[in-house]
């Protein structure tokens, strides 16, 4: 076997000097390999959101927590481009949504927070979060999604739950197994690796082992290793047929293997170094020398690429040290630059930011103050100045089957098409075997999997960004036959007015509302000046409702739920209003079966359209309502009695006679306006701005005693930090009354693009 090292030269170009064609020529194909992926990804923006909560498990009347990472998705730097996230709260199996809010970026980091109230139902839920450069047509693998266990009493927690053992046997035979060669094809007269993956109709892995056949005849045998997956080698016949039977569970079904090629080649990864990769490539006996080529890259980003003579096998080196953490694709490609066998490769699985939590001790009292040194560093130990978040709350509140985090989400989530069981346990140091396991998991993935591959990287040139930072609108003459001037001007201006600004349309009407204008309340309103006799109507679009068009079409990580049926397009722009009637659904408070206004602008509309609209008049002296020749009297009071002419003949003058018949007693009420009916009236048209920031609370025993009990089940969350240059930050926070044991969560960005998660425990005694 012909062994070849390579060593690196510029742009991370690997060239052996040992090849057997034209120099030249190899140069120019080696470039435009690398250069074909670069075309795809060097003037591609996109960004990655990753979504952490402050515990897994929410009660009514809580506040659900939260912040969003918005990283480059390459690089694993924080993405300043973006500036509004759109966050969705969605109950699982009915596809409803319970929240829908849009909350500011600053440099890459979102915090913010969203009320559940005690009305909302108990169940699974799916919190999303997109933005701009992270949410196109037709893909899924860049916004977040994180599941969220909502409850009405914590007792349901206290129920012991039955042990779930992964992988059990005793499952039905409905079981699909899946049978997939190292490279991409088996070639016969090699021997080649077979990766296997068992999982039930639920997508659970199922514990397996079985034999593999040979015109009926067992060749070997194998079992799973980890989640259902594992692998064998053989060396296929020509012209021989195989199929695989389960011994356990045991099964009458026979799983054929794939088609198997007289003629081929077989990509092994040999060996996964802390700085190389060392493959062995052996194509078919009797097949004539030729060039091939060995591309290295990680989400989109060429690593390296080789070159070399294939004989009849070849064993290539790869120096990987300065290579990224994450999943590479390594392919294999003829003089044509046709992909002969293709493979994944999880690199430098140490080349992360190392966090420490250090607590002085592992067991507290009851309201004592508790002291976290954090510090932060690379594989070697040098500090690394890093964007954090920590939280710690009741262990009680922990969803074990959630075991999603930053390295699981960025490594492994974003990176491959489809659910992957248990994710945390390939960055678990605890786990000997991870390395393997997550090479199974790689080896089970498919040809094509990768969602950085060319294929899908070419598409991304043609698929549209659904979302934008602005909210666009425009005024829409009503009568296009009346005069009109081609520029128009408005005024934005915030809730409590101290904010506002002219906002000027282009010739056809268009206007867009920049995130700055929406950075002094929940809401914004639009006034508009009418000029002459035109009249308009304003459309604002919803880029929630285009979320929502496009999340019905697409396949997330976690299962959503049924589909609900998509509108039906008509020539309305989304989200097309009449003057002052926006289509946004607004919150109300429901008492006494009547709707008060939460907003309390609106509530200070509503008091100036009863005194300003209304004719209603007390005839002076009387209790006697609206009668002739009482136009300078007072005006009525709401809730009041007064009397009010009913009869046939209603009186044009005073004084008039009446009969029992012509009048009866009322209780007054002014007229009441809907929020659409009071927009209209002054103008206005309102627009959803930023929701509104709120503080965590956390008590200072050392300043203030508080004789109430203290229930809190989340002692901290702190979401945006910054270590020191030395890579250190300390934190101090107090128990509450629970004892309990708590658990403690870090996870950050370094300004290097690592990423890094540490978990510590602790337990409150009282």
């Amino acid at each position: 076997m012909k062994k070849l090292l390579l060593q690196c030269i510029p742009l991370f170009l690997l060239l052996t000097t040992a090849l057997e064609v034209f120099p030249q020529q190899n140069k120019v194909i080696i470039n435009q390999l690398a250069g074909r992926l670069n075309t795809y990804t060097d003037s591609l923006a996109l960004a990655s959101v990753y979504l952490k909560t402050s515990k897994d498990v929410y009660e009514s009347q809580e506040d659900l927590w939260f912040k969003a990472y918005v990283l480059d998705s390459q690089y694993h730097n924080l993405f300043s481009i973006d500036k509004t996230l759109y966050v969705r709260l969605v109950k699982a199996g009915k596809d409803s949504v319970v929240w829908e809010e849009k909350y500011p970026i600053t440099q890459g980091v979102v915090s913010g927070h969203i009320y559940l109230g005690q009305s909302l139902p108990e169940g699974d839920y799916y919190l999303s979060a997109y933005s701009a450069h992270s949410f196109y047509q037709n893909q899924s693998y860049f916004h977040a999604l994180k599941m969220i266990k909502f409850i009405k009493e914590t007792r349901s927690l206290l129920k012991e739950k039955p042990a779930r053992i992964p992988g059990d046997a005793n499952l039905p035979q409905d079981i699909q197994f899946s049978i997939l060669p190292e490279g991409g094809q088996l070639v016969s007269g090699i021997t080649n690796t077979v990766a296997f993956k068992a999982v039930d109709k639920n997508g659970k892995p199922v514990v397996v082992s079985g034999e593999l056949l040979q015109e009926n005849l067992p060749v070997t045998t194998f079992k799973s290793i980890h989640a259902g997956m594992g692998s064998f080698y053989f060396k296929p016949v020509p012209g021989a047929n195989y199929q695989v039977r389960l011994i356990r569970p045991k099964s009458d079904r026979l799983y054929p293997l794939a088609a198997i090629h007289d003629k081929g080649v077989i990509l092994h990864l040999a060996k996964n170094k802390k700085d190389s990769l060392i493959f062995n490539i052996v194509q078919s006996a009797g097949s004539a020398k030729r060039p091939v080529y060995l591309r290295v890259q990680v989400r989109g980003r060429i690593q390296a690429v080789a070159a070399a003579m294939l004989g009849d096998s070849l064993k290539i080196t790869i120096p990987t040290a300065d290579a990224p953490q994450g999943i590479a694709e390594v392919t294999l490609f003829d003089q044509e630059m046709r992909p002969l066998a293709e493979r994944l490769v999880y690199l430098n699985p140490d080349n992360a930011l190392n966090i420490t939590a250090s607590l002085s001790r592992e067991v507290y009292k009851t309201r004592e103050k508790i002291s976290l040194k954090i510090r932060t560093s690379d594989k070697n130990g040098k500090p690394v100045q890093a964007s954090i978040g920590v939280n710690v709350y009741d262990k009680l509140y922990h969803n074990p089957e959630d075991a999603k985090d930053i390295l699981t989400h960025y490594y492994l989530s974003t990176q491959l098409k489809g659910r992957i069981y248990d994710p945390a346990y390939y960055f678990d140091a605890g786990n000997k075997d991870r390395n393997e396991a997550l090479d199974l998991l790689l080896l089970t993935q498919g040809w094509r999997c990768y969602l950085w591959n060319e294929d899908e990287l070419k598409e991304f040139k043609n698929r549209k960004q659904v979302l934008t930072d602005s909210t666009k609108g425009r005024l829409i003459a009503v009568d296009v036959k009346k005069n009109k001037p081609k520029i128009q001007m408005l005024m934005v201006f915030s809730t409590d007015e101290r904010e506002k600004r002219s906002l000027f349309t282009d010739s056809i009407g268009r206007f867009a509302l920049a995130p700055g204008d929406f950075v002094k309340g929940r809401w914004s309103y639009l006034k508009h000046f009418d000029v002459g006799k035109a009249e308009y109507m304003v459309a604002v679009e919803d880029q929630f409702k285009e979320i929502g068009n496009v999340s019905k079409n697409i396949l997330f990580e976690y299962p959503v739920g049924e589909k609900a049926t998509a509108e039906k397009e008509n020539d309305i722009p989304p989200g097309r209003i009449s003057m002052g009637a926006i289509n946004l659904n607004e919150v109300k408070v429901v008492a006494k079966k009547q709707n008060v206004f939460r907003d309390k602008y609106m509530g200070h509309l509503d008091s100036l359209a009863k005194l300003e609209g209304n004719t209603d008049f007390v005839y002076p002296n009387s209790n006697w309502l609206n009668v002739p020749s009482g136009a300078n009297g007072t005006k009525p009071i709401e809730g009041q009695k007064y009397t009010i002419w009913v009869g046939a003949t209603p009186p044009t003058k005073a004084p008039f006679s009446f009969g029992t018949g012509d009048f009866k007693e009322i209780i007054y009420h002014y007229p009441k306006f809907t929020e659409e009916e009071l927009l209209k009236k002054f103008n206005l048209t309102r627009i959803k701005g930023y929701y509104e920031k709120r503080e965590f609370y956390q008590p200072n025993y050392d300043k203030e005693s508080d004789p109430l009990p203290d229930y809190r089940n989340t002692l901290l969350w702190a979401p945006v930090m910054i270590t020191d240059k030395n890579g250190e930050a300390t934190l101090n926070f107090f128990c509450s009354d629970i004892n309990s044991n708590f658990i403690g969560t870090v996870e950050g960005v370094g300004s290097n693009g690592l990423l890094g998660k540490k978990e510590f425990y602790f337990n409150v005694i009282k």
